[in-house]
């Protein structure tokens, strides 16, 4: 068998679909070794971000043009043309989209709904081109996967695919998110001071466009700061690169909208952070905040929970499914309930230890080995029923 992978997320993205097409590509490879998984690239690679195994063979196709036509031509044109030349059983496309012409069996991961739900996020082209190709492939599909039970009946009441085709596979957690260790304070120190860290700090890792509600995160965050002067957090911190998919504009919004309510001098906006950066901001923080207003799965509450950092998410989407019961679950829309919920976080000792605990507990549920190991037995289904339908075309 030999199963082809769109992977051009692969190095590119240290968030989302690319953390998910690197982990899950190299635990395919080790569960699999009889099995060739062809990797196509839009793009040469950063050095090392391949994961490195016999059966992993890497194809660069090359993306003419900018990055937004040219992925359309490199998934809708050069892809197929590619699999016409190495030939697949299979073809796994980890981000949302296939190719439109079909030379062999397909499987897609569709993460979440937002470029249907929250639309206003994308570009009037990329919704007049995505969207229709979200729904048309994903109803084309032999197998739909994604990564909560929320985004499978989102993808079940908009996109219109059947039940029978939808399969749930929960994301990983990266091993680097683990439990701090006393010695590493040294270098915690230093990242603090390097990106602005002042005193105890609570942490929101969602990032900076509206969806992630960081402007309601702010104003809960001053109530917090007028109500408990000597026991709130000294600085909020918010990580993320600012500029990433025009969030620029947002970001200034919530810069004033800290000035207005009076913290803006307690308000740390870190930019892009390292995995190894980012498990050490979860393990000192007092507590982290990720109250989006919608997740396919919600991946930074997973780590900060294996970071043994208490968290607050919200009680909407995956969120809840995803926390299990070892998180502090609040209305995302109210800053009231919001505040309150910070205001307990801050207060209760006992409560953040049982979160700790209850987190940590949790976060081992998610398991990028266990995640391959199903992705591939969904691959088995679709190879051999192909193979047993074969011979029925033959002889007809």
């Amino acid at each position: 068998m030999s199963i082809a992978i769109d992977a051009r997320e692969i190095g590119l993205d240290e968030t989302g679909p690319g953390v998910y097409t690197r982990e899950l590509t190299r635990r395919l490879a080790d569960c699999r070794p009889d099995i060739s998984f062809h990797l196509f690239f839009a793009t040469r690679p950063a050095e090392g971000s391949i994961p490195r195994a016999h059966n992993l063979i890497p194809h660069v196709l090359g993306r003419p043009g900018g990055r937004k036509i040219g992925n359309l031509i490199f998934e809708q044109q050069l892809l197929p043309a590619a699999l016409a030349t190495h030939y697949c059983d299979l073809l796994w496309s980890p981000a949302f989209v296939l190719p439109v012409l079909k030379r062999t069996a397909h499987v897609v991961t569709v993460h979440d709904l937002i470029p249907i739900l929250f639309a206003g996020e994308y570009s009037l082209a990329r919704r007049l081109v995505y969207n229709p190709l979200l729904r048309l492939t994903s109803r084309r599909a032999n197998r739909v996967v994604t990564v909560s039970d929320s985004s499978a009946e989102d993808i079940r009441r908009l996109l219109g695919v059947e039940a029978s085709r939808v399969r749930v596979i929960p994301n990983g957690v990266d091993a680097t998110f683990c439990p701090i260790r006393p010695r590493e304070a040294t270098h915690a120190s230093s990242l603090f001071e390097r990106i602005g860290v002042r005193g105890r700090y609570a942490l929101s890792s969602a990032g900076l466009l509206p969806r992630k509600n960081a402007h309601r995160v702010v104003h809960a965050f001053a109530r917090l700061a007028r109500e408990l002067p000597d026991d709130a957090p000294d600085t909020l911190v918010f990580t993320g690169n600012p500029m990433a998919a025009g969030g620029d504009t947002y970001w200034t919004s919530l810069v004033r909208d800290a000035e207005t309510v009076g913290i803006a001098d307690r308000i740390c906006f870190s930019g892009h952070l390292s995995r190894a950066d980012l498990r050490l901001l979860y393990a000192f923080a007092e507590w982290s905040i990720y109250v989006s207003l919608y997740e396919g799965f919600g991946l930074p509450l997973v780590e900060a929970m294996a970071c043994a950092c208490p968290v607050i998410t919200s009680n909407r989407s995956s969120m809840p499914e995803v926390a299990g019961g070892a998180a502090l679950v609040v209305d995302p829309e109210s800053v009231d309930a919001i505040g309150s919920a910070m205001k307990l976080m801050t207060l209760d000792e006992t409560l953040r230890a049982e979160l700790r605990q209850g987190g940590l507990r949790r976060s081992r549920v998610f398991s990028w080995d266990e995640g391959a190991a199903r992705l591939m037995d969904v691959f088995d289904e679709i190879v051999g029923t192909a193979r047993q339908e074969e011979p029925m075309r033959e002889a007809a």
